[in-house]
């Protein structure tokens, strides 16, 4: 949204100039910005023109009906949309557990309330002294949630911090900028500047404390319970090739909504390498010499079954996580 956040700032600084030689001086720099964004552009627009279907399908997936029907009105959705993500920086960040502490704002609450507080600071010194840069700030939040917004197809998807993350900057200024106006409100003396930049000090501790926790214990452990431990199985894959010198005749038995079957091996340091072997194909790796190790989902039963009965001397052992329920059983066959 960077391209049309320079449009928007380009029109309200012309709107705010009341001179016509300056209007003229601000189109052209406006041009030679166009101009050098065509040539930084032009390798993106190189693949734009070779693969059309390809350059927007994840976009134009979430915007409109490519993938499904969008579950009601696109403007009532879009509405709805840009009220949850404005309200995300202090209020709800939305249920996406994979970068975020969900159902909590996505600031700090320090970060957050002085957030609402330099809102409110802009549109006041806007309205009194009609700065384009304070509209400019306030504008870019919510252009800069539109990749978050827009998805109208998915609505359960919004707010989305990754796709909302350059709304992140002017957040934080607009925080920073309620900081500072605190700071001056207590006055030049030295009795009060003492207690104004104490009282940051306290704020800036608190903050720095409350975002070590979020990030460093609720988002790591919500992290943790909902992620799969595939980096557990790639350090078996990785115990098996330090003793056998390979890793071909280690498989992963694929289970519903179980591992992605390719992250072990990056973890294993084996990043081109898919080690998924289905249940109806078990038998194929009669054709391999031992020693070989198959990796199952501790409920899967049948492959268990398929298993014994391919391997009737073969062992199995439970690998006991270190995340509650996401043990995985290995089944040996060394000879």
């Amino acid at each position: 949204m960077m391209p049309i956040l320079v449009v928007v700032a380009f029109i309200l600084y012309f709107l705010h100039l009341k001179s016509k030689e300056q209007r003229i001086q601000t189109f052209w720099w406006f041009l030679i910005v166009v101009i050098m964004s065509v040539f930084v552009f032009a390798p993106l627009m190189r693949y734009w023109i070779s693969r059309p279907d390809l350059f927007g399908y994840r976009a134009f997936s979430r915007l409109g009906s490519v993938e499904t029907e969008l579950p009601g009105p696109a403007l009532q959705i879009f509405a709805s949309n840009l009220y949850k993500g404005l309200l995300m920086f202090n209020w709800d960040d939305g249920e996406i557990w994979v970068h975020s502490v969900t159902h909590r704002p996505a600031l700090d609450l320090i970060t957050a309330a002085l957030f609402l507080l330099g809102v409110v600071f802009l549109i006041v010194r806007y309205i009194r002294q009609r700065d384009w840069r304070d509209l400019l700030l306030l504008v870019s939040i919510p252009v800069l949630i539109m990749p978050s917004v827009l998805s109208l197809a998915y609505p359960g998807e919004n707010p989305a911090l990754n796709r909302a993350g350059g709304a992140s900057i002017p957040a934080i200024l607009i925080a920073a900028l309620a900081l500072e106006g605190l700071v001056t409100s207590f006055g030049s003396s030295m009795k009060r500047q003492v207690i104004a930049y104490s009282l940051v000090g306290v704020l800036f501790i608190s903050s720095a404390y409350s975002n070590f926790d979020l990030v460093f214990r609720q988002f790591y452990a919500q992290y943790a319970s909902g992620a799969w431990n595939t980096s557990e199985i790639g350090r078996v894959i990785s115990d098996f090739r330090d003793k056998y010198g390979q890793t071909d005749t280690v498989w992963i038995v694929p289970y519903p909504y179980w591992v992605d079957t390719r992250l072990p091996g990056v973890w294993a340091g084996i990043p081109d390498r898919d080690f998924a072997l289905f249940p109806e194909f078990l038998s194929d790796s009669l054709a391999f010499p031992a020693p070989k190790m198959f990796i199952y989902w501790n409920v899967d039963t049948e492959t268990e079954r398929i298993l014994r009965e391919l391997y009737p001397n073969g062992e199995v052992s439970r690998y006991t996580s270190a995340f509650p329920n996401k043990d995985f059983f290995i089944f040996l066959v060394e000879e």
